[in-house]
């Protein structure tokens, strides 16, 4: 629909016009001089012609001041209003125009239902939904088909709260524009019934009864295949999570997704997105130049700061056909935590093994400290066994032991237990097993050292020790040792 502009001629005018079924402008006019003249209702009568009553107020003193609907000016009135009655035919032109009742408040409020009465039979659908309680508030006769009610009450009724967050994401976005003094233009899909519409739908601002700020929004059907594609399109794309916002060349937004409004806000700067500004030209240089700029960043959010994936490109603006920038915000936060997090484990891990290793060598030494193996003469080893013998331990013992006597081709072992600490069945069986190893090994041991509840400990496991030179000291052992020696 295209309306041609028009002067403003006082503080308020009264603007006619008349649309076809199908939205198509007919003509308009406009009344007014250059104080307050004001339309309180509209209505068409049987013959097709215009009624319109209001008031109006000049300063008395000139006919420039005075209202002229075409038929010449109406006398004017210095202090007070003037209520007038005009008659119009369906082409907009004057059949009678008059003042009537006297004076009249100029500051008299009118309705909402009053301001919108000539909307009311309009064929384009025209709502007014308040954006805070969720309820439309009017609604004329398209608006109530559209939706398969039978009254304004049935409409208001619905629960709208339910809303999915990208759609309050938008309302609240247009609320934001009026506030500046802007409109709103969008693709919406609705769906009365259960059943999908789309709609070309027109946002701007009205004031509401109460004084807060509604949402005035007048829609077209969509209905060519294109405009279809288009509008999944774009319903798509408003309910991704990702943020997508187009910039012009000069880096100013010209469309955020409800994710990026959500995210960012309205009229947010891209650089301020940024904790470190300088990613904004790392992003938006390469892209003016035809590469896809990619950068993972820490951005501020109304979540707080975050980690995203930053992705711009370049693509025509749809409307101007000039060069913009596409750019797509990934929450990449989880993700980034989430390494963070196993790398924190992986070296934790890895200290973790570097420690247990540390405390094995360490153990190693000590055992070899507690358990030394010396040798005490050409062809004779001597193990003083200091501290506890558990399992393990004579294990270990054992195991080195054995190898030392391969290894150093021993005939004879000298296994000292003066300093042993346990003298338990389990450790009298351990030494027991160690020593028919080394007579297996064709080496001749000689146990010294044994404190009286060890030797206790063999007789009750009934353990066999024959063949096995028993002494009381490593002394002793030393000197059996270097006899056998020389025999």
């Amino acid at each position: 629909m295209t309306v041609r502009a028009v002067d403003v001629a006082g503080q308020e005018d009264i603007f006619l016009l008349q649309l076809a079924p199908s939205g198509e402008l007919l003509w308009s006019e406009r009344f007014g001089e250059r104080y307050r003249d004001q339309a309180t209702s509209v209505a068409v009568d049987g013959n097709g012609d215009i009624l319109l009553v209001g008031h109006y107020r000049g300063s008395g003193i000139t006919t420039d001041d005075s209202v002229d609907f075409d038929g010449g000016p109406l006398p004017s009135f210095e202090s007070a209003g003037e209520g007038i009655l005009v008659k119009l035919d369906g082409d907009g032109n004057q059949w009678y125009a008059g003042t009537h009742g006297g004076a009249v408040p100029l500051e008299l409020p009118m309705k909402l239902d009053e301001r919108l009465a000539a909307l009311a039979s309009s064929g384009i659908v025209t709502l007014v939904l308040d954006p805070e309680r969720l309820r439309f508030l009017w609604a004329n006769a398209s608006a109530l088909k559209l939706w398969k009610v039978e009254s304004l009450e049935e409409l208001s009724s619905r629960d709208l709260s339910d809303m999915s967050a990208a759609a309050r994401a938008r309302l609240a976005g247009y609320v934001a524009r009026h506030r500046e003094g802007q409109t709103a233009e969008e693709t919406w899909t609705v769906y009365p019934g259960g059943e999908p519409v789309p709609l070309r739908a027109f946002f701007s601002g009205v004031e509401l009864d109460d004084g807060r700020l509604g949402l005035l929004i007048q829609a077209l059907r969509v209905e060519d295949t294109a405009q279809v594609a288009l509008a999944r399109s774009v319903e798509a794309l408003r309910h991704a999570s990702s943020m997508v916002t187009l910039l012009d060349a000069a880096g100013n937004a010209l469309l955020h997704n409800p994710a990026a409004l959500r995210a960012f806000g309205e009229g947010a700067p891209f650089a301020g997105r940024f904790l470190d500004p300088d990613v904004a030209e790392a992003l938006l240089g390469p892209a003016s130049r035809g590469e896809v700029a990619s950068r993972e960043a820490a951005v501020r959010t109304a979540e707080g700061e975050r980690w995203h994936l930053v992705e711009a490109r370049q693509v025509p603006d749809p409307v101007t056909g000039e060069p913009a920038i596409l750019v797509q915000h990934v929450d990449e936060t989880g993700r980034r935590a989430a390494e963070q997090t196993a790398e924190a484990q992986a070296r934790f891990a890895a200290e973790l093994a570097e420690a247990l290793g540390t405390v094995q060598r360490q153990k190693q030494e000590i055992l070899m400290l507690s358990a030394p193996i010396l040798e005490v003469a050409t062809g004779t080893l001597a193990l003083p066994v200091i501290g506890a013998l558990d399992g393990p331990r004579s294990e270990e013992i054992a195991e080195r032991l054995l190898h030392a006597v391969v290894e150093r081709t021993a005939r004879c072992i000298i296994l000292d237990l003066t300093g042993a600490a346990t003298t338990t069945a389990g450790a009298a069986e351990h030494i027991a097993q160690l020593v028919r190893a080394l007579r297996l090994l064709g080496t001749r041991p000689i146990v010294t050292g044994v404190p009286p509840a060890l030797a206790q400990a063999f007789a009750e496991i009934g353990a066999d020790l024959s063949g096995v030179t028993m002494l009381r000291s490593l002394r002793d052992g030393i000197r059996a040792s270097a006899r056998r020696a020389f025999n």
